[in-house]
């Protein structure tokens, strides 16, 4: 079933549950592995990272190549992105590991942002938005201070991060119009806590110049 890469004799549960991640025929079966690891790693006080031990860096590995993939189903990138907010938000040393590798998961969070900037999107393609901004808004809450300075660091992120603030909103069907604005307004949100959290944390003189010129012609220009 599981490719099982583990020198223990006797590895720990949370590890063979978290093999099942490299299975390929059966979906559901991933999906129920990282729901699990997600459920595990907000309720209890444990650490993840113990649990996994050697393999935790393959683990990383395999979870971040499939949110890249271009050939996953978004129902998988969605779990797998519940579960690395789940880690920041109480793994501190799983969140460490993931951020650890060259910032690699930073740049693949980037590359799905903005490859949705460059369509409109549909039902499936609003919750991952939604998916990946609340991951992001995560790292700024809890103070994962070098994953954010990386993130400011990357090419236009204000400029794609603050994009759903000012973008016209796209025609609907009445069937999912509610779905729709509902996402949207987590969205919005999830990016104005962002904003007023680095507004809130530094001075005006030590904000990037890339969000200050959002703000004074978004924000503060009377003529928008």
């Amino acid at each position: 079933l599981g490719k099982v890469i583990s020198s223990s004799e006797q590895p720990h549960f949370l590890l063979t549950v978290a093999h099942y991640i490299y299975h390929l025929q059966s979906p559901a079966l991933v999906l129920t592995s990282l729901g699990f690891l997600s459920s595990v790693s907000s309720l209890f006080p444990m650490s993840l990272l113990a649990c996994l031990g050697q393999d935790a860096e393959a683990l990383r590995d395999i979870l971040i190549h499939r949110l890249e993939s271009k050939t996953e189903a978004t129902e998988l990138k969605l779990a797998i992105l519940k579960f690395f907010t789940a880690c920041v938000k109480s793994q501190p040393g799983l969140i460490q590991l993931l951020l650890s590798d060259a910032n690699h998961l930073l740049e693949s969070v980037m590359d799905l942002l903005k490859n949705m900037q460059e369509d409109e999107g549909s039902s499936e393609q609003d919750v991952l938005h939604l998916y990946l901004v609340e991951f992001i808004y995560s790292l700024w809450s809890h103070d994962c201070s070098l994953a954010v300075t990386k993130l400011k660091q990357s090419k236009d992120f204000w400029t794609i991060i603050s994009k759903p603030l000012f973008k016209n909103k796209r025609a609907v069907q009445s069937t999912t119009t509610v779905d729709y604005h509902q996402l949207n307004s987590k969205v919005n949100g999830f990016i104005l806590r962002i904003i007023s959290s680095e507004i809130f944390l530094l001075k005006q003189d030590q904000l990037d110049k890339a969000l200050v010129t959002i703000l004074e012609s978004r924000f503060f220009d009377e003529t928008y």
